[in-house]
């Protein structure tokens, strides 16, 4: 997404208009410094079922933000806070939906930790699961990067000390350390 004076700006295409036209989004939409956002990608899911615009923003305010697109507007306003790390968040990553009937997000954070938060409908609240990095439930070092398969079910973790994990939802929920690689 390109930078444009005080917007971030990209390209949608509205259900309403043929061609794609630019989405800006308001930088005050962070009053601190932005690290990073991720979208939700729909997938999988129902025509009939409208698709929402919604992006995770994440910053040196220890929080993850969720916004959403309101066409009728066509702003972007805050629906949710996510708050659970202690020292900044330097990644977020919302996992693919291909028809997955939960939501995830993750977040990476300053603090050495790893939150995965799963939403189980649209109206239900977020729940966070901290990963168990080995070090008293953090990772060795600061944890810079998170990434999602192209499926959603299996979380990439980088963190400072060159270590990458790779991280799996069992069958019983609990999230499980599957593979590591150093660098």
């Amino acid at each position: 997404m390109p930078s444009h004076g005080h917007q971030l700006s990209s390209l949608a295409r509205s259900s309403s208009r043929k061609a794609a036209r630019p989405v800006r989004f308001p930088l005050h939409f962070r009053s601190v410094c932005l690290f990073e956002i991720s979208a939700a990608v729909p997938g999988g899911g129902s025509a009939s079922l409208p698709t929402v615009k919604r992006f995770a923003s994440a910053g040196c305010d220890n929080l993850v933000k969720i916004w959403g697109f309101r066409e009728d507007t066509e702003k972007w306003v805050e629906e949710e806070v996510l708050d659970g790390h202690t020292d900044w968040v330097r990644d977020v990553a919302w996992a693919p939906n291909i028809g997955l009937p939960r939501s995830y997000i993750a977040t990476a954070s300053q603090d050495k930790t790893v939150i995965v938060w799963t939403k189980d409908s649209q109206n239900a609240p977020w729940h966070k699961t901290v990963l168990d990095g080995g070090h008293n439930g953090k990772f060795a070092d600061v944890v810079w990067r998170v990434s999602w398969s192209l499926a959603g079910n299996i979380l990439a973790v980088s963190c400072g000390d060159g270590k990458v994990t790779l991280w799996k939802e069992n069958l019983r929920g609990a999230w499980e350390c599957v593979s590591e690689m150093n660098a």
